[in-house]
């Protein structure tokens, strides 16, 4: 709910009240303005009193990303993938994988193409799981 003097979100799990907080973001960055005082200064208008209930029509909204081909990106790339992910509510990021593992006992598989080990797969599962993104 958004009134004149303050804006108040509920939720039921914590997921909820982290896309709640998307949808706010997204009427702030929708009625922002430029300030004047450079581009990357916006000053944020007044919010139009609203109340919104909001759920997802479909469990599983999400992204399948071939990391196999061409160039294969950085894990810093896919941790800010999974972010923006989440910004439109995305839950989901489906990595495909050929030679782009580093295998332990195969180093071979995956030598001199940007390949991520299982420790960058598990460092990117924590952040999606920050952003409500399952990996």
């Amino acid at each position: 709910t958004v009134a004149p003097t303050r804006v108040t979100l509920y939720a039921d799990a914590p997921a909820g009240l982290f896309y709640a907080v998307q949808t706010l973001r997204q009427l702030i960055r929708l009625h922002s303005q430029t300030s004047g005082a450079g581009p990357d200064a916006p000053r944020v208008g007044p919010l139009p009193a609203m109340a919104i209930r909001d759920w997802p029509t479909m469990p599983y909204r999400g992204l399948m990303l071939d990391i196999s081909r061409r160039k294969v990106p950085t894990l810093a790339t896919l941790k800010q993938l999974a972010a923006e992910l989440s910004h439109y509510k995305l839950n989901v990021l489906q990595l495909y994988t050929e030679h782009t593992f580093q295998f332990p006992r195969h180093p071979k598989i995956g030598a001199g193409c940007g390949s991520l080990s299982s420790q960058d797969i598990l460092e990117l599962d924590g952040v999606c799981r920050q952003h409500h993104v399952e990996l």
